[in-house]
């Protein structure tokens, strides 16, 4: 296991912040089980009582040696939660906090002596061997020496509260466990300042107590042993009651992580009811169930709940994503990408210059600034993620959920800002982000906003943003025929009204346009969309008109018809005879489309022939053109024909030809003209 190795002085400062006074101190994070036996002790109860029977344990000089370096030297005072402390975590002589407090803190900037501060570590150890050495005769237990020491530093940093509890720990000591039930009840007791900095102490203090090992170096690879392991466990919607669980990979143990509250959500009627845990996977969704820890499971792995509906179906409980991702690229080699954000958790591989990450989360942790990309981690010293983040900040987002407190801080601890709150649409001028812990939060002018419920997909400022669109102009067409027109929007405009009161035109384009449906006749709702902003207008879908005409436009016939219905083709029109003679009917100008495929005109066509007889060209055939026949028969030049003359067919125009013209007018039947 690789460990950064922190300064002494830092150590013993974020060490002794965990150290708990023996007055009124009380441990969070053992989880305690049921219990005949009380939950803390009573006033006389927390006084160490004698030894009678058995001299009474000391610490050892090994133990000494190592404690030591677990707390770190600070020859200042410093403040650590409850109490002034110094030297290696022991509490500051009263009356000399500030004395020995550095200049920057107001004191005189005194320092004490390594061998003082030994003096005083060794008057509080005088404290603690009395406590564990009641608790063992308590529960008339034999320890080894290597044992009680570890109990001691144990106690030395977390205070005596665990002795009076009946926990996970003390079950494990009184049943003299010294594997997986022991690390995980030691393990429960690995955080200071909401973070677990104390893992690498809970190993060190495990392996002394089960193997008697005093590591030569608290920071060596080899003072934690590569057995003694850590998971965290995710609730993935839901809440675990606590979120470590340490273990010995050579003694696999089940797990025993338990939960304060489960997701709710639709069950396969849509009820809304209380999930059940399916178990726990490798991945938040997907990944190996894993049922017991043991050698397969890495130090820091993550272990995600998965949940299931009382009827047994699966359920994916989404991540509440916080609206806004940074792309940042590594520049580091190397780089650790974890699965949470410290270096205690388990490094799922090594990222290198030019991989990007979108960074969904910013945490920090341990000194670091951690980012989150889905379910992995990256310490963001290690990324261009400041010159990203100038880039990105500020920016503008708007709110989706129907409310949005506005509060002082970025948390749900900090009060409300009145008169701030936010609705559904409006902007919002994001300059600064960061995280509670649980989700990210936003800076406004007024104040902070819970950014889950914040989008900035496509949003631009109040100039860019659209506020309301109207059409002001139709488009051109607006009569389609049944299943054949396809749309046209061509001649449409926009009026655009921004979120400051300005405004522009736009034409209206194809891809504005939505509901145009040409297969029904009647009218058509249409739906002009920009920038979410809508407005409507409305078409007539027609059917399809198939007329025919004659030549000069006299209308045959005009009937209306739907997609694919059969036309109806009129009889063959006729065109009256004229002084050109008379006309027969040849077709329709085009060939005829027999089902309907759209608006259509037919136009008649006639062939023109000689009206045989009539020789004055007057359409009618009767005695005046006997009568010309026989003008022109005389005089030539001065009467024309109009047609042919030769009436009876002979080849030549004569007295003849006026005689049987005479006879046809008289008896048509006897006589017919030659065609």
């Amino acid at each position: 296991m690789s460990r950064n190795k922190l300064g002494v002085k830092m150590i013993a400062i974020m060490l002794c912040m965990s150290v708990m006074i023996p007055y009124g101190a009380v441990a969070t994070g053992e989880e305690l089980q049921d219990s005949t036996e009380p939950q803390s002790q009573s006033a006389d109860s927390t006084t160490p009582q004698a030894q009678t029977e058995q001299e009474p344990m000391k610490v050892s000089d090994e133990l000494l040696r190592v404690l030591k370096q677990l707390e770190g030297f600070n020859p200042h005072a410093y403040w650590d939660y409850q109490q002034w402390s110094i030297g290696y975590g022991s509490k500051c002589p009263a009356g000399y906090e500030m004395y020995y407090s550095k200049v920057e803190d107001g004191g005189q900037g005194h320092q004490i002596s390594e061998e003082y501060a030994e003096e005083l570590l060794r008057g509080e150890l005088d404290y603690f061997e009395k406590v564990v050495n009641n608790f063992i005769t308590r529960h008339n237990l034999t320890l080894s020496q290597h044992q009680y020491d570890a109990l001691i530093s144990f106690t030395y940093n977390t205070g005596y509260a665990w002795t009076s509890t009946t926990g996970n720990l003390v079950t494990a000591v009184i049943n003299g466990d010294i594997g997986s039930h022991f690390i995980y009840g030691i393990m429960l007791w690995s955080m200071a300042g909401n973070r677990h900095i104390l893992v690498n102490r809970r190993i060190v203090e495990t392996n002394i107590y089960a193997n008697g090992v005093y590591p030569a170096d608290v920071y060596a690879d080899e003072a934690t042993p590569d057995r003694y392991r850590i998971a965290f466990m995710d609730g993935n919607g839901g809440t675990v009651k606590y979120d470590e669980h340490g273990f010995d990979a050579e003694l696999p143990i089940p797990i025993k992580t338990q939960f304060k509250s489960a997701p709710t959500g639709p069950d396969e009627t849509g009820a809304i009811v209380t999930y059940e845990l399916d178990g726990w996977y490798t991945e938040r969704v997907g990944g190996t169930k894993v049922e017991q820890l043991d050698s397969s499971i890495p130090t820091g792995t993550v272990l995600y709940a998965h949940w299931k509906t009382p009827a047994g179906t699966p359920v994916i409980i989404p991540r509440q994503e916080s609206g806004l991702k940074i792309t940042v690229n590594v520049t580091g080699e190397n780089v650790n990408v974890r699965s949470g954000p410290d270096t205690y958790y388990y490094s799922l591989y090594k990222a290198n210059p030019g991989e990007t990450l979108e960074i969904a989360e910013v945490v920090s942790r341990g000194g670091l600034l951690w980012g989150r990309s889905g379910d992995k981690w990256i310490a963001l010293k290690y990324t261009d993620y400041n010159d990203a983040l100038s880039k990105y900040l500020p920016m503008w987002g708007k709110v989706t959920s129907t409310t949005l407190n506005v509060r002082t801080g970025a948390g749900t601890d900090y009060a409300l800002v009145e008169g701030a709150q936010k609705k559904q649409g409006d902007l919002i001028l994001v300059s600064d982000w960061k995280s509670d812990g649980s989700m990210m939060w936003g800076k406004i002018e007024e104040g902070w906003v819970a950014l889950p419920y914040v989008t900035f997909e496509g949003v631009k400022s109040p100039d860019q943003t659209v506020q309301s669109i109207e059409i002001t102009q139709k488009p051109d067409k607006l009569s389609y025929v049944h299943k054949v027109d396809a749309l046209d929007i061509t001649g449409g405009k926009l009026l655009i009204t921004y979120m400051d009161g300005s405004t522009s035109t736009l034409d209206i384009t194809p891809e504005m346009v939505s509901g145009f449906d040409n297969t029904n006749v009647g009218t058509n709702t249409l739906t002009v969309t920009y920038e979410e902003q809508t407005a409507t207008f409305e078409v007539q879908i027609v059917k399809a008109k198939v007329i025919f005409q004659m030549e000069d436009g006299t209308v045959i016939s005009e009937k209306e018809y739907l997609f694919g219905d059969t036309v109806e083709i009129p009889e063959d029109p006729t065109k009256p005879a004229d002084g050109n003679g008379y006309y027969v009917f040849s077709g329709w100008d085009k060939e005829i489309v027999t089902t309907c495929d759209g608006n259509a005109v037919y136009i008649a066509q006639f062939e023109q022939k000689e009206l045989v007889g009539d020789l004055n060209g007057d359409t009618f055939i009767n005695d005046r053109d006997v009568l010309y026949l026989l003008d022109h028969v005389l005089f030539s030049d001065k009467y024309p024909l109009k047609g042919t003359g030769d009436m009876n067919g002979d080849g030549f125009i004569n007295d003849r030809d006026v005689l049987y013209l005479l006879d046809h007018v008289l008896f048509p039947d006897r006589y017919p003209l030659p065609n």
